[in-house]
């Protein structure tokens, strides 16, 4: 099969075979498309790839110092993905020891409203936890869910309105999820390099039929010229939201590999995120909204 296809080839190339070196290259991790690109690199302006999908190959026509060349840097760079192990561990802080928010964020501000501390700073009275743990490929993103949020207040409802998620003045209780999406790659000597996009989503209730309102009394009145009060519950509005990345919130940072650093949320988007996900917990003292982050190979 692929003597005929490199004898066609060359008949449709138009190039004597005397002049052209022909060849076939599989390709093993690349896309196809990209590992055809790198080939054309390192080719003559009269060097021509055909990509045959099928058999997941390349068909190259030059010279063949050209093709030699062409063939280390695909062999180079034709290989699997590395592997990455995340760890995300989300935190709820009541105080910091030694040194404020405010001065990390001097030092080591971050996008999206994050800081990361310092190295070496304490962290105490964590009245909550929850830890994540997933494997990444290099430059794929991996996804994680936080779980299922409920109750929010009004600035928070406020917050998720902008983003259609839930209406502002609305009554309504419409559970969301949240989540992550996380992204690593390797930076050299011993570093790794993430950077981490919060999404939202609403949900619905499955314990309930589509489209179908539920009255929900909140007790009856004495005087009988005031009617009965009831909230209406609709457990499945008519709109359907997909996962939203909270972009504002995106934050990217340079990690070394194996060890674990913190990052706080202390303004804009951050913060706002901070504020919905400390929300199913307790809200005595003062909270700070906390993650900690691990990478290993």
């Amino acid at each position: 099969m692929r003597k005929l296809l490199v004898s066609l080839f060359l008949l449709c190339s138009g190039v004597p075979a005397s002049y052209a070196a022909t060849e076939t290259l599989e390709v093993y991790f690349l896309p196809l498309h990209e590992a055809a690109e790198v080939v054309k690199t390192e080719l003559s302006n009269a060097g021509k790839v055909v990509e045959i999908d099928s058999l997941h190959i390349l068909l190259i026509d030059d010279k063949a110092a050209y093709i030699k060349k062409a063939k280390a840097l695909l062999k180079q760079l034709d290989q699997p993905a590395k592997q990455f192990t995340v760890q995300l561990t989300i935190e709820d802080i009541s105080s910091l020891e030694e040194s404020s928010i405010a001065g990390a964020v001097s030092m080591s501000a971050l996008s999206g409203g994050w800081a990361r501390l310092a190295v070496g700073q304490q962290l105490q009275h964590a009245s909550s936890h929850s830890s994540y743990q997933l494997r990444v490929s290099a430059n794929q993103p991996g996804r994680i869910a936080t779980g299922r949020i409920q109750q929010f207040n009004r600035e928070t409802r406020r917050w998720l309105s902008a983003y259609g998620v839930v209406e502002e003045h609305s009554i309504t209780l419409l559970p969301i999820t949240t989540g992550f999406y996380v992204r690593a790659r390797l930076a050299g000597n011993g570093l790794v390099h993430i950077r981490i996009i919060p999404w939202i989503k609403r949900i619905g209730q499955a314990s309930l039929g589509d489209n179908q309102d539920v009255l929900i009394g909140l007790g009856s009145n004495v005087t009988p010229a005031i009617p009965d009060s009831y909230l209406r519950y609709n457990s499945n509005p008519k709109k359907n939201h997909g996962e939203i990345n909270i972009d504002g919130a995106a934050t990217e940072l340079t990690i070394p590999l194996g060890k674990e650093v913190s990052i706080a949320a202390v303004n804009h988007e951050a913060e706002q995120l901070g504020k919905l996900l400390l929300g199913r917990y307790s809200k005595v003292g003062k909270r700070q909204f906390v993650i900690g982050l691990k990478v290993s190979d």
